[in-house]
């Protein structure tokens, strides 16, 4: 549904369309995760309105120049313009718990993240942490975690990502916690999602 974190297994589709469909062929998972790139050559310099699998790097590599649409950052639509790609609203693959995201300094994110943790805690709010691999375990004693694998392999993160934002619904947390990753390669589609997913953006 659109505004929801994507499908990226049969179970997701049937999550979000029972009763609207008559059939769902199961494929198994998606391999890679978050959506196509969307490229805009309607002007003299083409411009990724969505980063996914093909990333901005391999566009660079084959292109004589290539842009980045500022809603790729996170950047808010101007008033009255209308989105040119799926995904370009500001608020969008969305859980149904508000995203806080921490972008940073892996070490910066990670003390920011503890501490937003403790006080909502502190408020008894239900925190689900959204981590790479590498902190997981700092966070396990007061937050219900799931992983997106290490920091060197965001092509994981990218296959992960929607899933476990659906996991966070079925667990009915008040809040989620997300880290930030590099925005190199693949890892920009997984930022470009989880900013637009994010309620909040903390920039440790």
């Amino acid at each position: 549904m659109s505004g929801r974190p994507s499908p990226t297994t049969a179970a997701h589709v049937q999550a979000d369309l029972e009763g609207r469909v008559h059939a769902i062929l199961d494929g198994g998972p998606a391999d890679l995760g978050v959506e196509s790139t969307v490229l805009d050559i309607t002007g003299d310099v083409p411009v990724i309105l969505r980063p996914g699998g093909v990333t901005y790097e391999q566009l660079a590599g084959v292109l004589k120049n290539v842009t980045l649409d500022p809603s790729v950052l996170g950047e808010k639509l101007p008033q009255g313009q209308v989105p040119r790609s799926p995904g370009m609203k500001y608020i969008h693959y969305a859980p149904t718990a508000p995203v806080i995201l921490f972008e940073g300094e892996p070490e910066k994110v990670r003390q920011a993240l503890s501490r937003r943790a403790q006080e909502l805690a502190a408020a008894n709010k239900k925190i689900g942490i959204l981590s790479t691999e590498e902190n997981a375990a700092g966070y396990a004693d007061r937050a219900k975690v799931l992983t997106l694998g290490q920091r060197k392999t965001p092509s994981n993160a990218a296959a992960l990502l929607f899933s476990r934002l659906r996991e966070f619904d079925q667990l009915k947390v008040d809040v989620i916690l997300a880290e930030g990753i590099e925005t190199q390669g693949i890892g920009l589609a997984v930022m470009n999602r989880l900013r637009r997913a994010a309620a909040e953006i903390v920039r440790a």
